[in-house]
């Protein structure tokens, strides 16, 4: 994908450049290399990676449905066998990929609770961390998702996600009302429009290959936000 990002305002999500991030591997490069064909690796600490990369490929272009073993070995390089060297089931694959969007989560929201920039410009820069993780995994997180009813662990680890956003948001909103930015509410059911209807309208506008448009998702949340919080134009 060829939208980069910059840190703040409505510019352009920048990537992520995480070495343990999955999505690392599906950036400007475009995602892994494809396998030759041939399978004579043995089973590794590098080759679970290799296999979450190429998982997080693999959902960036097909649904969840189509994730099967066969299917995501044959683009690794790796034996059959050195799947369950390391994970139990697909599902175990899918666990993993969320728990790793679950951790970049946390950093999100922590860098935005320890900012020292201004509320409005602290808070326009979680917009674009927020789309920059669909920005470059977009169709991946959808198909995560759609995944999570499926399994009760992948509920529980999409819930903590919810939960993680939630909690930071709500922390922000109760910090900037004692610092007489934000009028009395809910902090909490706030959070939690705020949230949900934004995964909703990143899934729709980024969770698909096409129609895909970084630059509009970063300035709608920003304007949505600052408008609802500090009920002000960005």
């Amino acid at each position: 994908m060829s939208d980069s990002a910059g840190s703040n305002g409505a510019g352009a999500p920048r990537r992520y450049r995480r070495k343990r991030v999955v999505g690392e591997s599906l950036a400007a490069s475009g995602g892994v290399t494809q396998a030759t064909g041939k399978t004579t690796r043995r089973p590794s600490e590098s080759s679970r990676q290799d296999i979450l990369n190429s998982a997080a490929y693999f959902l960036n272009r097909h649904p969840f449905r189509e994730l099967t073993v066969p299917n995501l070995m044959k683009t690794t390089g790796l034996v059959r066998s050195a799947f369950y060297f390391h994970f139990k089931d697909i599902y175990a694959v899918v666990e993993a990929l969320l728990a790793d969007f679950r951790d970049r989560v946390l950093e999100d929201v922590k860098r935005w609770a320890a900012s020292d920039a201004s509320p409005n410009e602290s808070l326009k820069a979680l917009m674009v961390d927020m789309v920059n993780i669909w920005s470059v995994n977009g169709p991946m997180i959808s198909a995560l998702i759609d995944a999570t009813p499926e399994h009760p662990r992948l509920e529980l680890i999409a819930a903590e996600i919810h939960q993680l956003y939630q909690r930071g948001v709500a922390e922000i909103l109760r910090r900037e009302h004692e610092a007489g930015r934000v009028d009395a509410m809910d902090f909490e059911e706030m959070a939690t429009i705020l949230v949900l209807g934004t995964q909703g309208y990143l899934q729709a506008k980024l969770g698909r290959p096409a129609r895909r448009d970084p630059l509009k998702a970063v300035a709608t949340l920003q304007a949505l936000w600052l408008r609802a919080i500090y009920r002000v134009n960005p």
